[in-house]
């Protein structure tokens, strides 16, 4: 039975996101990648041209499958909410890139080009969670004495963090995989800015 070309691709780029997640991209193996996929290790080069690339295509999948906008007319709360729960699904899915995006910024022999990317990702996430911050202020959400791109790194980090361990921890209380939510970080980012 033959396999179409958008399942042997789609199989290719969930094998490149274990494998990127277990082995961290230097320890991640295309001949590995392929075997999981079941396919030949020639067409990873076919679809990527390289390792780099696979990387970067795997790590835009990820993105792109939880990756939400908040709503037109959304308030500031529910925007963050928005940056704040895709974090969350994200890490929960994958949780070996929480270490790929450490790795990406402070390894210098990773690849620049993935490199670029992931800094761009995490720009735009600080962005968007910074953005919602500042239009809490500008509409009175928000107290006017807090900095936005701290607070946003805060809530990022803690996101990401959090959502790593909570994985990690399957069957321990009070930190399982379900005990903490994009509605708990999102509260406590709010009543951290709140007028007091």
């Amino acid at each position: 039975m033959s396999t179409s070309a958008p399942s042997r691709r789609d199989a290719i780029l969930a094998a490149a996101e274990r494998e990127f997640a277990a082995a961290g991209f230097a320890g991640a193996r295309m001949e590995r990648i392929a075997a999981t996929a079941k396919v030949n290790k020639q067409l990873l080069f076919h679809y990527f041209d390289s390792k780099e690339g696979l990387f970067a295509a795997a790590l835009a999948a990820l993105v792109a499958r939880f990756e939400a906008d908040a709503p037109p007319g959304a308030t500031p709360v529910e925007q963050i909410r928005s940056v704040v729960g895709f974090l969350l699904r994200a890490v929960r899915a994958a949780p070996g890139f929480v270490a790929i995006l450490a790795d990406a910024g402070a390894n210098p022999s990773f690849p620049e080009r993935a490199s670029v990317q992931v800094r761009g990702w995490r720009e735009r996430m600080l962005g968007r969670l910074t953005a919602a911050i500042e239009d809490g202020q500008r509409r009175g959400y928000f107290r006017d004495d807090i900095e936005p791109r701290v607070v946003a790194g805060v809530a990022a980090a803690a996101a990401l963090g959090l959502g790593a361990l909570a994985a990690g921890n399957r069957r321990a209380e009070p930190l399982g995989p379900d005990a903490i939510t994009d509605a708990h970080l999102t509260q406590f980012v709010a009543d951290y800015c709140a007028w007091r």
